[in-house]
């Protein structure tokens, strides 16, 4: 980092100089000195850039090799299918491994059925309480609207009422 900022401050002066010096000098050797300089910083620069790309374009190239989370799935499925169709081959040679996985097979079923019939009789519960709220759901939906006729049906009477007794008051007054 440090070579990098006298090569840009190298830079900047040469130029500066370049620019104020408009009046060509007597003594170049001078300059071609500081320029050969540069020249030599400049191309240092290039090749230490050029070999920290190389090294860049090498650890990308490893970090590709490296298989992602999906590629190490499917290699974990597929070594359970291969170590599953081994172990398999290996059951099917002897008949008492067959028996037992006969029976594996048959603990296996009676398992499933009963987690079957207790998830069907779950649900055949819950069948009955959702028919149980929305028998009250409607049963309050009716006294509900029964409600509204009723406040409805009131308020109409009010209004009567209320008519019924500016007449009265008029009356009286006549």
């Amino acid at each position: 980092m440090g070579i990098d900022l006298k090569l840009v401050y190298c830079i900047q002066a040469f130029f500066d100089r370049e620019t104020v010096l408009e009046v060509p000098v007597e003594d170049d050797t001078e300059l071609k000195e500081e320029l050969d300089n540069i020249r030599n910083m400049v191309e240092a620069a290039r090749t230490k850039l050029s070999k920290k790309a190389r090294a860049v374009g090498l650890m990308k190239r490893k970090l590709d090799q490296i298989p992602d989370r999906a590629e190490l799935a499917q290699y974990q499925r597929r070594f359970v299918e291969l170590s599953n169709e081994d172990a398999y081959l290996e059951v099917e040679k002897s008949s008492d491994s067959k028996e037992r996985f006969l029976r594996q097979l048959e603990n296996i079923d009676v398992s499933v059925k009963q987690t079957l019939d207790r998830v069907e009789n779950k649900r055949n519960k819950e069948q009955i309480i959702k028919s149980n709220l929305n028998n009250q759901l409607a049963t309050c939906m009716s006294a509900h609207r029964q409600y509204l006729a009723a406040v409805k049906e009131l308020e109409t009477e009010v209004q009567k009422n209320l008519q019924l007794q500016e007449q009265i008051d008029q009356l009286q007054l006549n």
